[in-house]
């Protein structure tokens, strides 16, 4: 996103999914010649590795620990980073997933400071829809794919195609409006969810639970009709996504019928 000649004010870099080593090489090389970065919830394999490569990072992931308004949070951390572009250039942000991927705070960057007239460059990573699309095996380029955060199909009227397969991100998410993790999963925050996708979905569809960890290529899933998600629950993690497929029930459907 730089224009070629202003070198970049805020370098964004994604780090990936859970507690893999799987930011770019291109990424590591930023790192090397900067020397220092900012993070937000480093995963300790990535911490020791930048240690040992003598790159300092300043972990930010306290000013999330009070329970308050997410927005809030976001706002504060982004106006703190970019006050800091004013004193050190490049900030470098070292953010989970990829950086324009479910990130408020990297998009509160992007958007405050082109209007502040600062160059932002981002170096992407593996974010959790690609960890999700390559777990289910879901050929994206043929039959397409939905993509919605709980938290957006739970809140906001949606227009859902029941032909096209459907993936429900962040599901932790749905319903928490405070900083401070909620370690209790409660059924009523997904009444709104359920409802919505019932609006499309029979109550005997499959649906898949799918936990990315990320390192080693470890994770978890299981399949269940959507009348029993409630068995999900205890199964819920930060990094827990929803597949609902259209493609092989209906393919599995009619081979039965043939």
């Amino acid at each position: 996103m730089t224009d070629g000649h202003h070198p970049p004010d805020i370098i964004l870099i994604g780090t990936g999914v859970g507690d893999g080593l799987q930011f770019t090489v291109e990424s590591q090389r930023v790192l090397d010649k900067v020397g220092s970065a900012y993070a937000l919830h480093l995963p300790v394999p990535l911490r020791r590795h930048l240690r040992s490569l003598r790159i300092k990072t300043v972990d930010l992931s306290d000013r999330f620990a009070e329970p308050r308004p997410l927005g809030e949070a976001y706002v504060e951390v982004a106006g703190f980073l970019l006050e800091r572009a004013a004193i050190e250039r490049p900030v470098v942000v070292l953010t989970p997933g990829s950086p324009l991927f479910l990130n408020s705070i990297s998009r509160l960057l992007v958007l405050h400071g082109r209007r502040s007239g600062l160059q932002v460059e981002t170096f992407p990573g593996i974010s959790p829809l690609d960890a999700l699309i390559s777990y289910v095996g879901v050929d994206v380029a043929t039959f397409g794919l939905q993509v919605f955060t709980g938290n957006r199909l739970a809140s906001s009227p949606t227009r859902l195609d029941p032909a096209v397969p459907l993936a429900v991100m962040e599901l932790a998410g749905v319903g928490l409006e405070t900083s401070a993790a909620d370690p209790t999963v409660e059924p009523k925050r997904y009444g709104r969810l359920l409802g919505a996708l019932a609006r499309i979905y029979p109550a005997d569809h499959p649906a898949t639970l799918v936990n990315v960890t990320g390192g080693n290529g470890r994770r978890s899933h299981a399949t269940l009709p959507l009348r029993r998600f409630a068995e999900f629950l205890p199964n819920i993690r930060e990094n827990s996504h929803l597949f609902i497929d259209v493609i092989r029930p209906s393919q599995q459907r009619s081979s039965k019928e043939a």
